[in-house]
């Protein structure tokens, strides 16, 4: 009872830390994705029965994550769209995960022998690592980062449940908390698919712990294993499924399987050196292809990913604490690290979740070091620690403002990386929305220099060209290229048919809309606007054919019959 008194007091010391140093998330807006995701998504509004049902379903997802649009929807009914609330939200989220960190760690140590006092300094190092790291900025001071915030939360608490069940001899008391495992788990799989490895968590805690009198037979091990297998398989089906309706899985990096390897394989070096050095951090980051086995970072890599199985294989026979933490980072790295190739190659958000075994890993091996040199090694290990606290947690501090708002957040993204075209056209924005439009279009040149097919940049160049600028000619230009770079797009043709429409072409604006029907023919909003542009041109007395080229490839798609 006084191991577990200790390990609640560390915690929610740790706790009140980190509130007092992302104390100025709360100050922040909507940016971002957060207008995508909370201003203007139909699936947050205040909740009610119908609403909840609705949510619940598969209404609206590119991927299925029901638990985050409720979270919305809760400070939506008492908040409205104050974004106070939200960021509130995020913050008590992100306590809550600091607090069972530092259970989880104290717990896992005292397990595995450790005195009192040593567990007690890891729970502590561990949590404030974890709590105050300027790489956990962006999950907690981004709204849409909320995702990952719930995930964590419920997989921290799914794991205390299940270790808990080790203790229970009857079979009674290793049901219930299993069962409340299993659910926990379910609900971080809902709140984040990247989740769902945590079942191989499970696996190496089987093989790494000793369960509870009567828990260790083989049999017993697969009832508790095979469960959260089963969620995740269904959660990742559910996903990739609507990943690939929706387009979200890309192709290989650098178009081959081989660059595709050697890219992906830099990927834990890149998060250990900003774990390490939290200096350069960026709402996006460049990907930078490796097309060479002899690159010095795959170089790096290959030595990396041979010494982390050498250093597993040993510390499994030696030292299973150190092993399950090592464990929990690169376990719950992997569903993040690109196999299947996804938008980004790396996030600051990715990280949170394996932060946790790194962070566990490093604080274990604090206070044994210090515990170990005596009392003055104990002072000097605190005091070096204190150091690194304070720098990480100013950096923090910093990193918080960048994002109190869209201008703040891209203008600290192209100091890092001023080629970034992704930042640079968001830059753009950030300007078109305080109305700078001749500042916003140079941004937006600036990204298509570097990247002359950026579909954002080039249509958000398109819009401030023809609604502020009076570029008629320049904006249907600029639509053109966009849809010259990105064949597979209808937003740019979308974007044209309104311009000319609004010009009153409406042959122009109906053939830019057969056009997008070719690349979706299956779209029954193109439909409605081609009989609408049809319906509007008949008053105007004017009549609209299709052009024999379209004609022809639309009938291969469509047939004769739907045509007319």
């Amino acid at each position: 009872m006084k191991s577990t008194r200790t390990a609640y007091l560390v915690g929610a010391g740790v706790a009140l830390v980190t509130a007092a140093v992302f104390a100025g998330a709360l100050a922040g807006g909507f940016v971002y994705d957060d207008s995508l995701l909370v201003l203007n998504h139909p699936l947050v509004s205040r909740m009610t029965l119908s609403h909840f049902l609705r949510i619940i379903s598969f209404d609206g997802y590119s991927n299925y994550l029901p638990v985050r649009f409720i979270s919305y929807s809760i400070d939506y009914s008492i908040w409205g769209l104050n974004p106070f609330g939200f960021h509130l939200t995020n913050l008590i989220i992100h306590l809550l995960s600091v607090f069972l960190v530092a259970l989880l760690v104290h717990r896992m140590a005292r397990r595995n022998g450790a005195d009192s006092v040593t567990a007690a300094f890891s729970a502590g190092a561990a949590s404030l690592l974890f709590g105050v790291h300027p790489l956990q900025v962006e999950s907690v001071a981004w709204i849409a980062g909320r995702k990952d915030l719930l995930a964590v939360f419920f997989a921290l608490s799914s794991f205390l449940c299940y270790f808990k069940s080790y203790s229970h001899p009857a079979r009674k008391g290793s049901d219930f908390t299993l069962l409340a495992s299993l659910l926990l788990f379910l609900a971080a799989a809902l709140s984040k698919a990247s989740v769902v490895a945590f079942p191989l968590l499970i696996l190496a805690s089987e093989w790494l712990l000793e369960p509870g009198p009567g828990q260790g037979t083989a049999k017993k091990r697969l009832e508790r294993v095979l469960p959260f297998f089963i969620v995740g398989a269904l959660v990742t089906a559910v996903d990739l499924l609507l990943s690939k309706q929706h387009n979200i899985i890309n192709g290989l990096f650098g178009g081959s399987l081989f660059s595709h390897i050697l890219t992906i394989s830099k990927i834990p070096l890149l998060y250990l050196a900003k774990a390490f050095f939290p200096a350069h951090l960026t709402a996006d980051y460049l990907t930078h292809i490796e097309h060479s086995l002899f690159s010095p970072i795959v170089l790096l890599s290959i030595v990396f990913w041979t010494g982390l199985v050498w250093l597993l294989a040993r510390l499994a026979e030696k030292d299973k604490l150190l092993c399950w933490f090592a464990a929990w980072f690169i376990i719950n790295l992997l569903p993040v690290m690109n196999i299947i190739p996804a938008q980004k190659l790396i996030a600051d958000r990715y990280f949170y979740l394996s932060s946790v075994g790194l962070f566990g890993f490093v604080a274990v091996l604090l206070a044994r070091t210090a515990l170990k040199a005596g009392r003055r090694g104990v002072v000097a290990v605190c005091i070096l620690f204190f150091i690194a606290l304070s720098l990480l947690g100013y950096r923090t501090v910093r990193r918080v403002a960048d994002w109190h708002s869209n201008f703040s957040l891209w203008q600290a993204a192209v100091a890092e990386e001023p080629d970034n075209p992704t930042s640079l056209s968001n830059l753009g924005f950030a300007y078109y929305e305080q109305g700078d439009y001749e500042t916003s279009v140079s941004y937006f040149n600036k990204a298509i220099a570097v990247d002359p097919g950026n579909l954002h940049a080039l249509m958000n160049l398109a819009g401030a060209q023809y609604k502020h600028l009076g570029k008629t000619r320049a904006a249907v230009d600029t639509l053109e290229k966009a849809v010259k770079s990105n064949p597979d797009s209808i937003s740019p043709l979308m974007n044209l048919a309104a311009i000319y429409q609004s010009e009153e072409m409406f042959q122009e604006a109906y053939n830019a809309i057969l056009r997008a029907m070719i690349i979706e023919p299956d779209n029954a909003n193109l439909a409605d606007m081609a009989r609408y542009l049809r319906k509007e041109a008949r008053k105007k007395q004017i009549s609209l054919t299709i052009p024999p080229d379209i004609f022809q490839k639309l009938k291969k798609i469509l047939g004769e019959s739907d045509l007319k």
